[in-house]
């Protein structure tokens, strides 16, 4: 619900002021035909000094919005009967635009006209405004389009020597020490022969029970007297020879057999503990890619039943820089994001005679190089020449 029956904008369409004494407000809506309004303000108002030329109009009637208007230069009058201020009004076009939808205004020039004096056109871009609200929305199954597997390969990457975060040295034991274990058994036989050799020696005693003496009288335990064969027949009395030694000589080798046999080893349960001094690791990594293979797939997304709250508000976007400008399809060479009272007459449509086309609507369109809002109106002068016809 408005807050006075008339609102002030500037020419950015900023509120500047709420008229709540306004009053005498008018307005007329013709058929093919510019629209206008007018309000008068009381001469002592300081609000008198929020209404300046150009300046937006927004009229409520009963609390409905009738349009918006702008305040025409120098038809500001003082009422003679007291300080009364009058500010007349012409009707301008708001609306959306882009590129592919530019804002297009209509007029219609009757089959009647006799003169046209003048067409001018006046315009402005503001920011893009939305009105908006969400709506209830149901739930769905959405399944993606099928994506075909593909071999994807990460962008090349370079090698390096990577170097980890030093690491301070510590003693670490193992985990539980081991069990005592059953003893180890091994089996294996074998030769081995001892290395040749040859040594002489003097023996001056050999231990027999009574044939040896202190020293070294001996018999070989053969009693004096006894009667002894001889080589090739006959005998002979053994006499003891008295002390004497033998010299032995002998060349011969160990031949010792080492039977199988088992070594028994237990090895008692314990633990090991390792120092780690203070150090570092250093990884070298080559050049080189990863690989990713895509099979064949697609996704299914559930989106379950739902409503979107709704938020009220205008919200602004963005703003155009350029424009372009169109006149029965002939372009209008000028590019500027606002611009008064630009003479479009030689831009119109013209019949074979050189003359403004009669009894057609023709078309402007402004076309921004952005999203944003086009704010325009178009003021004729045409005289028309009363042809028949009754008189209403």
């Amino acid at each position: 619900m408005p807050k006075a029956p008339v609102t002030i904008y500037d020419a950015q369409m900023r509120r500047v002021a709420w008229l709540e004494n306004a009053f005498n407000i008018e307005y007329s809506m013709p058929l093919n035909s510019l629209w206008t309004a007018a309000f008068s303000l009381p001469g002592d108002d300081p609000k008198n000094a929020e209404c300046k030329p150009f300046y937006f109009v927004e009229l409520y009637d009963n609390n409905e919005r009738v349009e918006l208007f702008r305040i025409v230069p120098n038809t500001m009058n003082r009422n003679q009967s007291g300080p009364v201020i009058k500010y007349e009004c012409e009707h301008v076009l708001a609306t959306l635009a882009d590129p592919t939808h530019p804002a297009i205004l209509k007029f219609y020039v009757p089959e009647e006209t006799a003169r046209i004096n003048k067409v001018m056109l006046s315009f402005q871009v503001e920011a893009f405004r939305a009105y908006s609200k969400a709506i209830e929305g149901g739930g769905a199954v959405t399944t993606s389009t099928a994506a075909g597997g593909a071999l994807a390969t990460t962008t090349a990457s370079g090698g390096g020597l990577a170097t980890t975060t030093e690491s301070g040295g510590s003693s670490v034991q193992s985990t539980s020490s081991i069990p005592e274990q059953a003893p180890t058994t091994t089996t294996k036989s074998t030769s081995v022969e001892s290395a040749t050799t040859s040594n002489s020696w003097q023996q001056f005693a050999i231990t027999v029970p009574d044939a040896v003496n202190a020293v070294g009288d001996h018999n070989h335990g053969i009693p004096s007297g006894t009667i002894l064969m001889t080589q090739g027949g006959g005998t002979v009395s053994f006499s003891p020879s008295g002390g004497h030694s033998h010299i032995l000589t002998s060349d011969h080798r160990h031949n010792v057999t080492i039977p199988g046999h088992n070594h028994s080893v237990t090895i008692p349960g314990h633990d090991h503990t390792v120092d780690l001094p203070n150090h570092s690791h250093g990884i070298d990594l080559p050049n080189h890619s990863h690989s990713i293979n895509l099979p064949n797939h697609q996704h299914v997304i559930n989106i379950p039943n739902h409503i979107h709250g709704i938020e009220y508000g205008i919200y602004s976007g963005p703003t155009p820089t350029a424009l372009e400008i169109e006149v029965d399809g002939n372009p209008v060479p000028f590019t500027e994001t606002s611009g008064e009272d630009i003479d479009i007459v030689p831009y119109l449509s013209k019949d074979g005679s050189g003359r403004v086309q009669r009894g057609q609507f023709h078309e402007i369109k402004i076309a921004p190089n952005s999203l944003g809002r086009i704010v325009a109106n178009v003021v004729t002068q045409l005289f028309v020449q009363s042809r028949g016809g009754g008189n209403y």
